[in-house]
């Protein structure tokens, strides 16, 4: 195996006190395979391999392209919308979104408020029109530990309600 390293050394117009210049040329092995012996492929042949492309391949191709074009088109954006569209690019492929900006609590309670009465607003004029839409359903949490207790009967509106079976059951015991 040759090295890609070559020493040559120039032997005319030696003198006596002088040695020879050494030459160092540095042949890249990478560079050397692509322009040894290769002559360029006529047409025919791209054209035959382009045709014997999988379909995978030719979708990677397509999503490749689609994606150097939406970025080529980002970079003709104001900067607030190039921003943006990045964000919304990296969310895409894969990253996290980033955190919402802190806002003062006083302003986002004003937000809510103005929400709620838009949604208000907009609740009224469908009622005018006569489009029913049904209100969000809320949650009670159910008071009490569930499972397991020691206490006999249910409580319901402040007071104790226990079944017969139970007050016939304890007073034979005793």
């Amino acid at each position: 195996m040759a090295s890609p390293v070559e020493i040559v050394h120039f032997r005319e117009n030696l003198t006596k006190n002088r040695s020879p210049p050494e030459i160092v040329v540095f042949n890249d092995p990478d560079i050397r395979k692509t322009f040894t012996g290769k002559k360029p492929k006529p047409a025919k042949e791209e054209k035959e391999k382009t045709e014997k492309l999988t379909q995978e391949q030719l979708h990677r191709k397509l999503n490749r392209a689609r994606f150097d074009v939406r970025k080529f088109g980002i970079n003709g954006f104001s900067k607030e919308d190039k921003e943006d569209a990045k964000i919304k690019l990296a969310i895409e492929l894969g990253a996290k979104p980033p955190k919402r900006k802190a806002v003062n609590y006083k302003m986002l309670m004003a937000q809510v408020k103005e929400k709620k009465k838009t949604d208000a607003e907009q609740r009224e004029k469908d009622r005018m029109v006569g489009i029913i839409r049904k209100k969000p359903k809320k949650f009670r949490k159910k008071e009490g530990v569930r499972g397991f207790t020691s206490q006999i009967g249910k409580y319901k509106d402040g007071v104790l309600t226990v079944p017969n079976q139970i007050i016939k059951g304890t007073s034979k015991k005793k």
